[in-house]
C-alpha cells in the first residue's frame, strides 16, 4: 500500500470514530458561491527542482447533512501562473468530516474525495526544413496542442465560519500526484522521472440557502 493511500485510510478510520462519538443533530443546509482556486505541482530531480503554479476561479457547492458530515464540490478553471498557454480545468468532490458544519460560528473538518482534469498544452514549434532536392530551407511555425486526463484522491483539511447566511472557508489538500508523473512521462517532458509532489487549495465564499 503506497503512503497516501495507506494515510487516507487512517485519517477516514479516525474521523469515523470522531463522529460516531458525537451526538450533535441538526437539519441539513445547502451553500452555493465562488472560490480563489489553486493548484501546485512540485517536480524534484537530480538537477534541480521545477514547478507549475495555477491559479483560477472555482464555482462550489457544499450540502452538509449534519453539524459532522457534509458533501462539497468545485468546479474549477486555472492557468499556469508564468505560460498562459497551459490550462487546466475540472472537477473535485470531497466529503467534509468535522464539526460545526450547519451552526453558526467556527467550523473544521477533514476532507477526503477525488479531482479530475484535464490538462492543455499549446506548444509553439518553429524551425526550418530540408526537402530532397531542393536547395533552400524552408522555414516553419505551428501551434500543437496536447490534451490528457487526469484523476487521483485528494486528503485535505478546512476551516472556516457560518454566519446566518453566509459561510466562508479555506481548505488546503494533498493530491495523489501519480497522475501528473504519467503526464509527465507521456508527455515526454525533460524532468520526467523525478518526485513529483501536488497541493491545492482553495478560498470560498458562498451563500447558504
Amino acid at each position: 500500500m503506497s503512503p497516501f493511500k495507506f494515510t487516507l485510510l487512517s485519517a477516514i478510520i479516525l474521523s469515523s470514530s470522531s463522529i460516531v462519538q458525537a451526538q450533535e443533530r441538526s437539519e441539513p443546509s445547502f451553500a452555493l458561491g465562488i472560490s480563489s482556486y489553486a493548484t501546485a505541482v512540485i517536480v524534484d530531480t537530480p538537477s534541480g527542482r521545477d514547478d507549475w503554479s495555477f491559479g483560477g476561479a472555482a464555482i462550489n457547492a457544499t450540502l452538509a447533512f449534519n453539524n459532522n458530515i457534509a458533501l462539497r464540490g468545485h468546479l474549477y478553471s486555472q492557468s499556469e501562473a508564468d505560460n498562459e498557454n497551459i490550462e487546466v480545468s475540472g472537477y473535485d468532490i470531497q466529503a467534509l468530516l468535522g464539526s460545526n458544519l450547519t451552526n453558526e460560528g467556527l467550523k473544521y473538518y477533514l476532507a477526503l474525495g477525488l479531482y479530475s482534469e484535464e490538462l492543455n498544452v499549446d506548444i509553439y514549434r518553429t524551425g526550418y526544413r530540408s526537402y530532397p532536392y531542393y536547395p533552400y530551407y524552408t522555414y516553419y511555425s505551428y501551434t500543437e496542442n496536447y490534451s490528457r486526463s487526469m484523476t487521483g484522491l485528494m486528503l485535505g483539511f478546512g476551516l472556516g465560519y457560518n454566519w446566518s447566511r453566509v459561510a466562508l472557508d479555506f481548505t488546503v489538500s494533498i493530491r495523489d500526484a501519480q497522475p501528473y508523473a504519467d503526464t509527465f512521462e507521456e508527455l515526454n517532458l525533460y524532468w520526467s522521472g523525478g518526485t513529483v509532489a501536488a497541493a491545492s487549495g482553495a478560498f470560498s465564499l458562498a451563500y447558504r440557502f
